[in-house]
């Protein structure tokens, strides 16, 4: 007798993304996967947003519409509703593979470990325009810097259950002060070999380099002690203003559409 298939959960969080919540949704939808319950949690959206997600409600198990204090109080809402043995995170302006969610159940239920992540596809677009780049994920990394690739990551309800969800005095790193925590207590990890998912840049932690670098270091200090997070301190500054004056430079001389060919130019012959 066959046994029944592993019900999933999907959470994607939004706030006025009228422009991508349909791909963000439909990526969900399509999944060559069943079951899945899908949470969609929006922060009480001002522009066409609803009139979208309005589509879908009758693909949709669980939405809410309301005002939240950040992401992270957002993502823990739309967790708290999840029944899902595994629990997958696709916000609005990411969106999955086909078989990303079928990829992440065999892995699941193949090792055993808690946290499954894939590789993933970051899109950086400039008007029409975008660079595509490939990341794969590390997990033994997660010492020196976030290096699974949150939308291509799916965590067990178990793990949720017994670890806590994400710790909402952050407001941009709460992602990594998760999963270091669990790679110090030597939760299991898998990663799939296989792009899972996409990412488009420009999120909280990407435009707010302050913010970040002040959170990073306070879990550093917290998880690995004063030296490594004064360490990650000088070299995250040292690095950024490295590539922000070498981008102004660069821009000048040759302008800011020839810069983006060059580094379209450069990700397609690496």
């Amino acid at each position: 007798m066959k046994q029944p298939e592993s019900l999933v959960s999907i959470v994607t969080i939004v706030f006025n993304g009228e422009m991508h919540i349909e791909q963000t949704i439909n990526s969900v939808l399509a999944q060559k996967y069943a079951p899945i319950e899908y949470i969609v949690i929006d922060g009480s959206s001002t522009d066409g947003t609803l009139q979208k997600i309005e589509k879908y409600k009758n693909r949709i198990d669980h939405f809410i519409s309301e005002p939240d204090d950040g992401i992270y109080h957002a993502i823990n809402k739309g967790i708290s509703l999840a029944r899902g043995d595994l629990i997958g995170l696709i916000h609005c302006g990411d969106y999955y593979e086909p078989n990303a969610v079928s990829d992440a159940v065999d892995s699941f239920l193949n090792t055993g470990a808690d946290i499954i992540y894939g590789d993933l596809k970051i899109i950086e677009e400039a008007g029409e325009e975008s660079i595509i780049r490939f990341v794969q994920g590390d997990h033994n990394n997660l010492k020196k810097r976030m290096s699974i690739l949150h939308p291509a990551t799916f965590v067990s309800r178990k793990c949720y259950l017994q670890h806590g969800l994400y710790d909402t005095k952050y407001r941009s790193a709460a992602d990594y002060d998760f999963f270091l925590k669990l790679f110090l207590l030597n939760i299991g990890f898998h990663h799939v070999d296989k792009v899972l998912a996409s990412f488009r840049t420009g999120g909280t932690s990407g435009f707010n380099f302050k913010l970040a670098t002040q959170e990073n270091f306070a879990i550093r200090q917290q998880h690995l002690g004063c030296f490594c997070a004064i360490r990650y301190a000088m070299c995250r500054y040292i690095s950024h203003y490295y590539t922000t004056v070498r981008k102004c430079i660069v821009e000048k001389c040759i302008g800011r559409n020839n810069y983006f060919k060059l580094k379209q130019w450069w990700y397609e012959n690496l």
